[in-house]
């Protein structure tokens, strides 16, 4: 029987790269895109760990020379653990980079880092996780 389901599966895998193989276009599903444009902007502001305001900037990155208006939106939010991380790091921009050769208009949104350890001991860790999410 384990036979049969993993043939099975093999088979439907296969074909399913026989018909990524053969698409005329293949936006969305892969680079058809020479550049990227990276427009940066302000989206928002807001209280830092320090209590002081912060101003909240996104990168925007768009297909250079794509002719379409509507275009599908990838938000991607760089790791860290609310601690660590930034838009600015390499992954984030070959992701986003990735994407919009692809056809997509990515973003690669700042958030707020920082803990208070102090708050952890108090039992009010959820502050920390809801500190980057909103706006003032």
């Amino acid at each position: 029987m384990k036979k049969v389901i993993s043939f099975a599966f093999l088979f439907v895998f296969h074909l399913n790269l026989l018909d990524a193989q053969s698409c005329d276009d293949c936006r969305y599903l892969s680079p058809v895109f020479d550049s990227v444009t990276i427009l940066t902007v302000q989206f928002g502001y807001g209280m830092n760990i320090d209590g002081q305001d912060q101003q909240l900037f996104m990168d925007v990155y768009q297909p250079f020379g794509d002719t379409l208006t509507n275009r599908p939106v990838m938000i991607f939010a760089f790791g860290g653990g609310f601690v660590q991380g930034s838009r600015n790091d390499w992954y984030v921009k070959e992701v986003c980079n990735h994407f919009a050769r692809s056809g997509y208009v990515s973003l690669a949104p700042d958030y707020r880092l920082g803990i208070d350890y102090l708050e952890i001991l108090q039992l009010q860790h959820m502050k920390i996780f809801f500190r980057p999410m909103s706006l003032a």
